[in-house]
């Protein structure tokens, strides 16, 4: 399993950072609060665990597209959920699995920039053009649309 948390070695604080898994790190942030004394370890913890909303980073990102092997497979946690990534020709693509943002060819997406955004790829990892997170809200308003119309034909027969 990889995960894309990881401090950038420049860091000035990396060699206290370095020594936590992003779990260990939080529960040395919650052991750290219920003292009673103020410690220089938990604002640097308490810092950079607020930078962590998105649960990546630039350095995570370069350290995973260098450690995974082409066609290698792995898990990726991020967000709290866990993806499968596979290498193809030296690029990482992460598999779309969440059934709402399955679109019509669009089958892998580009692991996230540090901003979160992403490129989306056929089955044959070609770029393709697809926006999955709108296609899936456009495709649940036109159901909603349907059921309504359904509640209302059947409301006007009775």
């Amino acid at each position: 399993m990889v995960h894309a948390m990881v401090p950038s070695k420049k860091h000035k604080n990396y060699n206290i950072i370095k020594k936590y898994t992003y779990d260990s790190m939080i529960m040395k942030i919650i052991e750290l609060q219920s003292s009673s004394k103020s410690s220089d370890e938990l604002k640097v913890l308490s810092s950079w665990y607020s930078k962590l909303n998105k649960q990546l980073t630039s350095e995570g990102i370069k350290e995973i597209e260098s450690k995974i092997q082409e066609g290698e497979v792995q898990i990726f946690f991020r967000n709290s959920h866990f993806a499968c990534i596979y290498k193809h020709l030296n690029t990482v693509y992460s598999l779309i699995t969440y059934s709402q943002l399955a679109a019509k060819n669009c089958v892998w997406h580009s692991l996230p920039s540090s901003n979160g955004e992403f490129q989306y790829f056929d089955q044959n990892f070609n770029l393709t053009y697809c926006k999955p997170w709108t296609e899936a809200k456009q495709s649940k308003e036109k159901t909603k649309e349907k059921q309504m119309k359904v509640i209302s034909a059947s409301k006007q027969k009775v």
